[in-house]
């Protein structure tokens, strides 16, 4: 009955997204990974070549919170980002 939940089921139905979250690599870091997730939801679809673009990835260290590791993740037009900072 909620505006918002009707809104989502909906969007559900016809064009689910999500955050994905995962990993990546780090270069000469104290850790060897990096936390990251998109800055937005992407196309559920997207999901698998977005995973595959994040395995290809390597950031050098220093990483900062926040940092963009890839401004264009798979073709979305979502950005990834740092969820934590390496150094």
């Amino acid at each position: 009955g909620c505006p918002r939940g009707a809104k989502y089921a909906i969007q559900e139905m016809e064009a689910p997204e999500r955050v994905v979250t995962s990993t990546v690599r780090v270069e000469r870091g104290a850790a060897p990974l990096v936390a990251a997730k998109t800055a937005a939801p992407v196309p559920k679809a997207s999901i698998p070549a977005c995973l595959e673009a994040i395995r290809a990835l390597s950031a050098t260290a220093p990483v900062a919170l926040g940092q963009v590791l890839a401004p264009d993740l798979a073709g979305t037009g979502v950005a990834l980002v740092a969820t934590a900072a390496v150094r």
